[in-house]
């Protein structure tokens, strides 16, 4: 699926309130920590032992090939870096709602991770769920979403129209608004004063409601397990780690073998990040973002996980020969449907990508963690380059992997082109072979897998 400009927009606008919101999110959780941490030493001293415990909470997609230019690992993170299945998908049609006498450029558009609830604007009940426009009065402003199960988030903005809208000092921790150049439009209408997004996670569901989805997820990634034919000569990872500069320890199969990939969802324990399962928002939910035809479902909730995979290798007898290390820079987002008082896990391609699709593509992101391994070890940030990516067009026939092509910056400076396949980073081209000579050299077949080494 192809963007057009309006969706790119409304697309990268999303992207800048997806990151304000898990800062601010990172923000909320540490200082509920904190005062948990706190909140649990007293009662330790009181009572000589309690205990708390507290559970914090992308991908490039299956996608035509594509050409991205920017910091592959945030861009995976927030399930932006690929057109098509992830890019997601076709909303109901957004409402614009607001009182007699509505004032140009008084509108929010509200928008939110579940396609369900209301919006109550200064005590009115609004027609629709978001996304939709809403209308704000001069001076403040209350504004309620209002999606059983989850609690009530509550924000207050105050609006005028020489000033705009400002976020409440006490309601900045938990609202934020995102404002896109140019501005977001629906249905004709233009969100002046930009997005507001209601980010839900499992925090906002009742106390015991989040563990048995959290379990349901686990159960559904461990049983997806993807297979590919590895023909004979492709090099296969056979180490568990990265060895000097960013070389992965691999052979060449001399036969084929079978590649099975794995996937876990981290626990906490396993998990730096603050987005363990269900402790993050999914993509906000928005019209015309995945197949024509799709619709949602009522009740859909899109969730996150932190996701770990891996290869095995196996020889034709059935026996594991070797295995890749574990990439675990990858976060799932899981749809998730709310009937009759339970949550089931929507895992349907045709509304946005599904579980084993998300599993299958995310070579992506194992590839430029160690392609910026290897070239930090030489010196080469990855603030100062350009990384360009892409994947096979057909990865039934393919199989998985990725082409990277780096720069300095915006300049012509050209550091290589690598291949990431099967665990393994190779080089690909002459530039590459004489900046790293660790890594091993990609064969022609090797190349042609991931599509090539040329990029536009």
């Amino acid at each position: 699926m192809s963007l057009d400009q309006d969706q790119q927009r409304r697309l990268e606008a999303l992207h800048e309130l997806a990151v304000s919101h898990m800062a601010e999110q990172a923000a909320a959780t540490e200082a509920a920590r904190t005062a948990e941490t706190r909140s649990a030493e007293s009662r330790t001293a009181a009572t000589k032992g309690a205990s708390t415990r507290t559970r914090l909470a992308g991908s490039a997609s299956a996608s035509p090939r594509r050409v991205v230019w920017s910091l592959l690992s945030v861009l995976a993170l927030l399930g932006l870096a690929g057109s098509g299945t992830f890019l997601y998908l076709r909303a109901h049609a957004p409402h614009q709602t607001g009182a007699t006498g509505d004032i140009n450029g008084s509108e929010l558009l509200i928008v939110s991770n579940y396609s369900a609830g209301k919006v109550i604007l200064n005590g009115k009940v609004l027609d629709g769920s978001p996304p939709l426009i809403v209308h704000l009065a001069v001076g403040q402003n209350t504004i309620v979403y209002s999606a059983a199960p989850f609690g009530d988030r509550t924000c207050h903005i105050a609006w005028g129209p020489t000033v705009g809208a400002s976020i409440a000092p006490g309601d900045q921790a938990r609202c934020g608004v995102s404002v896109a150049k140019p501005p977001i439009q629906l249905n004709g209408v233009t969100a002046t004063n930009g997005s507001l997004g209601f980010g839900l996670t499992g925090s906002d569901l009742p106390p015991g409601m989040p563990q048995p989805v959290e379990s349901a997820i686990d159960t559904k990634v461990a049983a997806t397990q993807i297979s590919f034919p590895v023909p004979a000569g492709d090099h296969i990872a056979t180490g568990l780690g990265l060895i000097d500069a960013g070389r992965i320890a691999s052979a060449r199969a001399s036969r084929q073998v079978t590649a099975v990939k794995q996937a876990f969802v981290l626990p906490p324990t396993s998990y730096a990040g603050p987005c363990t399962v269900l402790a993050c928002p999914g993509q906000f939910i928005m019209p015309d973002q995945g197949n024509a035809g799709a619709s949602i479902p009522p009740g859909l909730w899109r969730a996150e996980a932190p996701l770990a995979t891996r290869w095995v290798f196996h020889a034709a007898s059935g026996g594991v020969i070797a295995a890749s290390t574990w990439n675990t820079n990858l976060l799932l987002q899981v749809d998730l449907v709310y009937n009759g008082g339970a949550w089931q896990i929507r895992d349907d391609a045709t509304i946005g990508g599904s579980i084993t699709q998300q599993v299958e593509s995310n070579e992506c992101n194992g590839g430029s963690d160690a392609l910026s391994t290897a070239l930090a070890a030489i010196g080469l940030s990855q603030g100062s380059l350009q990384i360009g990516s892409h994947s096979p067009d057909d990865i039934t026939a393919n199989g998985t992997g990725c082409a990277f092509n780096v720069r300095a910056g915006s300049t012509t400076k050209f550091y290589g082109a690598y291949v990431w396949r099967w665990g393994v980073l190779m080089a690909a081209e002459p530039t590459a072979h004489a900046l790293l000579p660790n890594l091993p050299v990609a064969s022609p077949a090797e190349i042609a897998a991931v599509g090539g080494i040329s990029f536009g």
